[in-house]
């Protein structure tokens, strides 16, 4: 009923873009949340969040926690940790203080980020104490 899109690419038993439970208005959650796909949170959730898919806060929502997940799109306002595997969104008067981990982020004009950003790219792997211009000029 809420799936985005059923067709899975991947060969796994499960599609990342598929929409498997929805956090609503007025909601109020607290703890460890495991998510099989992706998660839509327009209410407030505080502790853990871990999804296969893409957490996405609506801009009604709000997470004080972690969130590890493959991509999170963020249009309300999160205080945490963020470990992401691909990309993360920051839309439009979205509010994220804490630190993250991903591969690509987008800020849109307008959105508030107070924190400290690491872009792990698991193509390019940076040995200890060496930083990514070291690497790219052999040192």
């Amino acid at each position: 009923m809420f799936a985005a899109n059923k067709s899975n690419d991947s060969g796994g038993d499960g599609d990342r873009r598929e929409l498997n439970t929805i956090v609503g208005k007025g909601s109020v959650i607290e703890g460890k949340i495991k998510i099989k796909n992706s998660v839509r949170i327009d209410g407030k959730i505080k502790g853990e969040i871990t999804s296969t898919g893409t957490v996405t806060i609506g801009s009604d929502g709000e997470v004080e926690g972690t969130i590890n997940a493959t991509n999170v799109i963020v249009g309300g306002r999160v205080r945490g940790k963020m470990n992401v595997k691909s990309k993360i969104i920051l839309e439009k008067n979205s509010v994220l203080i804490g630190d993250l981990v991903t591969q690509k982020l987008n800020i849109a004009e307008g959105a508030i980020f107070d924190g400290n950003c690491i872009m792990d790219d698991k193509n390019a792997p940076v040995k200890p104490g060496q930083t990514k211009s070291d690497q790219e000029t052999g040192k």
